[in-house]
């Protein structure tokens, strides 16, 4: 990826200032050792024009901001992994349709070249751009993240006015920003902002000139820290494990509901959360609906979420879940116990004799999206697997369930093929008529289960 300084470009063919900014433009691209002299860029900055020297789903192989310059810019970046990000694509498309005469969405992403062309082969309904660049390359330098999706707002005189998360990406927003308008949006942050090791028992997340990121500081007399604190607006809502040089096995989970605490807390992965049922009378404790607007999210997030952090003196980690149930239980007043109970489920089955899905034995390929699940030779379970993964039948599941359960009982043992293109995830009757041509079909069913209660009720 290039990069060109927007007060040399338009006079480059009259001077030495601008030869010199298109020849740094040429190392920026060819080399990314001096990538590491850029600075990241923040709200106010000038941003210099971007060249992606590779460009998909474009009318050229090349891609440049400098393309428009009549234009605001949206940076969307996103990853073909990130079901955020491609779930935003439709909103994306409606709103780039609808300011096409003031606004250019372009995504930018570091996937590989023939993952980001394979992505839109399945996807003839996406018109927008994506431009590629490599980790390290001065882009990354520009606009450092670590969560997708990532925004940046871009007006037409080249100025960062906004660097959000999707939920910020609205038509009034757009309409805001295209107005020359604030957003009142705060910067997206995915680090927590604090100085150097100060002697606190946790300083969290502190500068790390070695790695020009943050890393856990600690002070060492401590033998184990937890702590449960209310929403920080600084902080991104994110999850981070690991072990730290002085051998600390530490855990920090930001801005997450308290349902969400409980489930990592009882030991549950997203896919055994089918078990865990919310009883609640303060349903502000269960997970923000992903439907909730800017404004009902902000609200919710002032009061319920929260940001939880554990860190032990030696690996072993096994006393996290323990410490976690037992610090959560007393701060929010929650308390959880088993019962059997009733509840929808969706159950994988077949509706026919014949062997239409099992495999003719090529070589594997397990590949999906929202949008398509392309299975070769390869076990049934997997195609559970995406459809949980993708929330298939969310609508159809009790408020109290944390998530639907999805049961594979086809009896089938051999390997399969099965490509379902060009469908809707969210659509279990569009689901169906795909998976019809392989005698297939997903049920929905009650059935009694086992199941882990959560609740602020006190004791009968």
């Amino acid at each position: 990826m290039k990069v060109t300084k927007k007060s040399t470009i338009k006079n480059y063919q009259y001077g030495v200032t601008a030869f010199i900014s298109l020849m740094l433009s040429s190392l920026l691209c060819n080399g990314q050792s001096q990538a590491s002299d850029l600075k990241a860029l923040s709200i106010g900055d000038t941003v210099p024009y971007l060249a992606f020297a590779k460009a998909v789903n474009y009318s050229s192989p090349t891609l440049s901001t400098a393309d428009f310059t009549d234009k605001a810019i949206i940076l969307d970046f996103w990853a073909t992994y990130c079901i955020p990000c491609i779930a935003s694509f439709p909103k994306m498309e409606e709103l780039q349709k609808k300011h096409e005469d003031k606004l250019k969405i372009i995504l930018v992403s570091n996937d590989k070249e023939k993952a980001i062309t394979s992505f839109y082969s399945r996807r003839s309904d996406l018109t927008l751009p994506t431009g590629l660049y490599q980790s390290g390359a001065a882009i990354s330098k520009l606009f450092p993240y670590k969560v997708i999706p990532h925004y940046v707002w871009i007006n037409k005189d080249g100025v960062i006015k906004a660097v959000t998360g999707h939920h910020e990406v609205t038509d009034k927003n757009i309409e805001l920003f295209l107005a020359g308008k604030p957003l009142n949006e705060k910067m997206k942050n995915d680090e927590l902002a604090r100085g150097n090791y100060g002697g606190q028992a946790i300083d969290t997340l502190a500068y790390d000139p070695k790695w020009s990121s943050n890393s856990i500081a600690l002070n060492e007399k401590f033998i184990y820290h937890s702590s449960l604190m209310r929403y920080d607006p600084r902080l991104t809502g994110m999850g981070i494990e690991g072990l730290d040089t002085l051998q600390y096995r530490y855990r920090l989970m930001q801005n997450y509901s308290a349902a969400f605490l409980m489930q990592e807390a009882l030991g549950l992965t997203t896919r055994t959360s089918v078990k865990m049922y919310m009883d609640l009378d303060n349903w502000g404790l269960n997970s923000i609906s992903p439907k909730a607007t800017q404004a009902e999210r902000e609200s919710w997030q002032k009061k319920y979420a929260y940001t939880y952090r554990i860190i032990i003196e030696h690996q072993d980690s096994s006393k996290f879940h323990e410490i976690m149930l037992r610090d959560i239980e007393y701060a929010l007043g929650l308390r959880t116990y088993n019962k059997t109970i009733v509840v929808p489920k969706l159950i994988l089955s077949r509706v026919g004799s014949t062997k239409n899905p099992i495999s003719k034995g090529a070589a594997p390929i397990y590949t999906h999206s929202i949008y398509h699940i392309e299975m070769q030779n390869t076990p049934i379970s997997k195609l559970v697997d995406v459809l949980d993964r993708y929330h298939v039948g969310e609508n159809l599941k009790l408020k109290n369930q944390r998530r639907l359960s999805i049961e594979d009982r086809t009896g089938i043992t051999d390997h399969v093929d099965i490509s379902l293109r060009e469908i809707n995830l969210g659509d279990l009757e569009v689901i169906n008529a795909a998976l019809k041509k392989y005698d297939l079909k997903l049920s929905l069913v009650e059935e009694p289960m086992e199941m882990i209660v959560v609740t602020d009720k006190p004791k009968p």
